[in-house]
């Protein structure tokens, strides 16, 4: 299929530049890319995420610099034909290393939500509309926030957090208010050493779950949710050694055959990865989780390379 006036891209965060790799439209099981485009960032970029932050009908990039040197997250306004304007910085707490975005106070300008690994805290950074934002209001997160992801827990409307904490092997959930800040975490029992964490409706029943994958266990925990900001007690599925990245991907929206996808970047050793995909397709099954999920197939990500918590945008605009 041509999908005509949108462009998709590849974006990937390392040493001090973000790389984009621009979609090359194709007939149908073609997939290509434009040879990458480099743009700075700040010091040791570890995270990026999309979203249109000037609303100019231009999607934009932020990424959080892990350096602990400035500590700071990096904003790359898009001039809409794949390129982007010189970074805008903006101070976060120490050691961020993972970024998610979403309006956050309900005003229709899009905020951000940074895990900051040695402090311990999430910064919010509620947006001005023009592509700036307010300084920073901070959170506590648990000890040595890995990943951080945004869900409706309890149903109230409001868009809350639940974050990864790398050594205390949790995770912890806080509850938006609606106005940008958030309600005093509850934590809930993962895996060894939980690096990445995704939302989705796992069992079809409205109501928001996770999936965390465990770097430490080699596996990944499912925490069904129970609708008012809970989650009941976790339920391990083996994902290969070291997993260090996990992103979901709906495939129906139809509620008699919703499945979902489990998508663990494995790394091997820190020179070689794979990345394995794995899923359930009967929601009967899936609402109970029974038996292991099935490998459906392994893809390789590249030599040199260590895979990092990811997520799959929806892009409907172009870069």
């Amino acid at each position: 299929m041509v999908t005509q006036n949108k462009n998709l891209a590849l974006v990937c965060p390392w040493l001090a530049a973000c790389n984009v790799l621009l979609a090359v439209p194709a007939q149908a099981q073609d997939v290509s890319f434009e040879p990458a485009r480099n743009y700075l960032a700040g010091s040791y970029p570890l995270s990026v995420a999309v979203g249109d932050f000037n609303a100019d009908g231009v999607v934009d990039l932020v990424v959080a610099n892990s350096s602990g040197i400035p500590n700071d997250v990096s904003v790359l306004l898009g001039r809409g034909d794949g390129s982007f304007e010189a970074a805008l910085n903006f101070a976060a707490g120490g050691f961020p290393v993972a970024v998610v975005v979403c309006d956050f106070n309900g005003d229709g300008r899009l905020d951000l939500a940074v895990a900051n690994w040695e402090t311990s805290k999430v910064s919010v950074f509620l947006g001005n509309g023009d592509g700036g934002f307010r300084s920073a209001g901070d959170f506590e997160a648990g000890t040595s926030p890995q990943s951080i992801a945004v869900g409706d827990f309890n149903g109230d409307g409001w868009m809350d957090l639940a974050v990864a904490n790398h050594y205390a092997k949790t995770v912890m959930v806080l509850l938006g208010n609606g106005d940008g800040t958030f309600q005093a975490g509850r934590s809930f029992r993962a895996g060894d050493y939980p690096n990445s964490i995704s939302v989705g409706d796992f069992n079809g029943d409205g109501r928001l779950d996770l999936a965390v994958a465990n770097w430490g266990s080699g596996n990944v925990s499912v925490l069904l949710g129970v609708g008012d900001g809970s989650f009941q007690a976790a339920r391990t599925f083996v994902a290969g050694d070291q997993p260090a990245s996990l992103a979901t991907s709906m495939a129906t929206a139809r509620r008699t055959s919703r499945w979902l996808t489990l998508i663990p970047a494995t790394s091997r050793c820190f020179w070689e990865t794979e990345m394995g995909a794995f899923g359930r397709r009967n929601a009967s099954e899936l609402g109970s989780i029974h038996g292991p999920l099935r490998w459906a197939t392994s893809m390789a990500t590249g030599s040199r390379t260590s895979p990092w918590p990811t997520t799959i945008p929806t892009m409907s605009r172009s870069f």
